[in-house]
């Protein structure tokens, strides 16, 4: 699935690009060239947010999204949206793990969120 997914959306893929949707686990904010427009993430650590946002126009791309070796990437502005619970100044013991059940064994530490 990675090499597809790199084959797909990494530096080289084409125009043909548009429309794809990768659906990942934490293997792709560090160790995966490809390339994104929008980009979904739930909430972890800042850190990691910053790691996963490097893959939205990670290469320039003329306005039919394929690869441009010179100048400015001509795509629209690349958009990552954080899926969290609510804001709350003083949140409940559970404001993380209600929403993310699972993700509050992944990032134990709820206040480095």
């Amino acid at each position: 699935m990675e090499e597809q997914a790199v084959s797909e959306l990494g530096k080289r893929s084409s125009s043909e690009r548009a429309g794809k949707i990768v659906i990942a686990t934490q293997v792709i904010e560090q160790s995966l060239d490809i390339d994104a427009d929008e980009l979904i993430s739930d909430l972890a650590p800042i850190d990691l947010l910053v790691q996963r946002s490097g893959r939205l126009h990670r290469h320039n791309r003329d306005a039919s999204g394929r690869v441009k070796d010179t100048g400015a990437d001509e795509r629209g502005t690349p958009i990552l949206h954080i899926l969290a619970p609510r804001w709350a100044e003083s949140p409940q013991q559970d404001w993380y793990s209600a929403m993310f059940h699972a993700g509050a064994y992944v990032y134990p530490n709820h206040a480095r969120l």
